[in-house]
């Protein structure tokens, strides 16, 4: 039997339609992807660039901690080994002071003990400044640490957003891929059912006939 050509020009246009509808959105879906890939790609170069900046800043930074630590530890005996010499000076004083008391009417003796205690006196001033100094370097270093410490953090937060963002744009290419996939099974299981309901009809022609 010949089938009507209404019959043919309805499967045929069905067929077209479901075509059209399906490529288009393949392409639209395509071309998202290729955006995203190409976005993932470039951010994925530039970042890996800042990475590689971030870790040298970060390993200058720790070595600059290192070297604060350094200073800091010296400062610190240095301070001690002042504090020390200036007890054994106090002692001195003290035993100055005592036999100063037992020079009677000896000023020459008293001079001379008077004269040893300023010179000693001197010292301790001399010490006391130092253990100032140290401390202010000390602070100065712990200061410059803290800065340090910050700027890494800074560092590593910024490295971790950049990978939370390439991660995300991965999401996205993922969530589209799928998508298109989605789209290919849909289009698949229209075309299936574009082609029986076409045999269908004409089946249906020839059994009418």
């Amino acid at each position: 039997m010949k089938i009507p050509n209404s019959i043919k020009w309805g499967v045929f246009g069905v067929v077209a339609i479901l075509a059209v509808v399906f490529l288009m959105r393949s392409c639209n879906l395509y071309d998202e992807v290729s955006v995203l890939k190409g976005k993932h790609e470039a951010l994925r170069i530039a970042y890996a660039d800042m990475d590689l900046k971030s870790k040298a800043t970060i390993e200058a930074h720790k070595a600059d901690i290192a070297a604060r630590d350094e200073v800091i530890d010296e400062a610190g005996r240095t301070i001690i080994d002042a504090e020390g010499k200036i007890e054994d000076k106090d002692k001195k004083i003290l035993r100055l002071e005592e036999a100063f008391t037992q020079l009677g009417e000896n000023k020459d003796a008293k001079i001379i003990n008077l004269q040893a205690q300023v010179s000693i006196w001197k010292e301790k001033f001399t010490l006391a400044q130092e253990i100032i100094a140290k401390k202010d370097t000390i602070i100065f270093s712990l200061t410059a640490k803290y800065d340090a410490q910050v700027q890494i953090t800074a560092e590593w937060e910024a490295s971790y957003y950049r990978q939370v963002e390439l991660h995300q744009i991965a999401l996205d290419r993922i969530s589209v891929m799928e998508k298109e996939w989605k789209g290919v099974q849909f289009g698949s299981k229209l075309k299936t059912y574009a082609i029986a309901a076409a045999g269908a009809a004409i089946v249906y022609s020839l059994v009418k006939k």
